[in-house]
């Protein structure tokens, strides 16, 4: 989860894109604009299982989604009865046709996987 910020300068950028010799020159910078958008992951869960967090008793919803990761989720110390807030990304939708795919079924089946030191890093370059 977190925040993607982008600074634009409206007429600015169009003038720029035709060869402006001094980029940034043109407009103080009180008429630019922040956009910031929020992201945040893929859930398996439902909005009702939101509202109804462990209606069922402790840990419910968690072993709803993920019974195969239980016991794996306690032993890292994770607190399964902790209700995840949900953050509004329609924006973040809008501008950017942004769709999560990433969740914690992912996260948990890589740290299955991979243990603490998580996946190996990509080789570069």
């Amino acid at each position: 989860m977190g925040a993607l910020v982008l600074e634009g300068r409206g007429a600015h950028r169009r003038c720029c894109r035709r060869g402006c010799p001094e980029p940034g020159s043109h407009f103080p910078a009180a008429t630019r604009t922040t956009l910031v958008l929020t992201l945040d992951s893929a859930y398996e869960y439902t909005d009702a299982d939101l509202a109804h967090w462990d209606a069922d008793g402790p840990d419910s919803t968690f072993r709803k989604y993920y019974p195969e990761y239980y016991d794996l989720a306690l032993s890292h110390g994770l607190d399964l009865a902790l209700k995840p807030t949900r953050l509004d990304i329609s924006e973040t939708v809008r501008w950017l046709g942004y769709k999560p795919s990433y969740s914690l079924a992912n996260l948990l089946s890589e740290l299955a996987a991979h243990g603490d030191s998580g996946p190996p890093q990509p080789a570069e370059a």
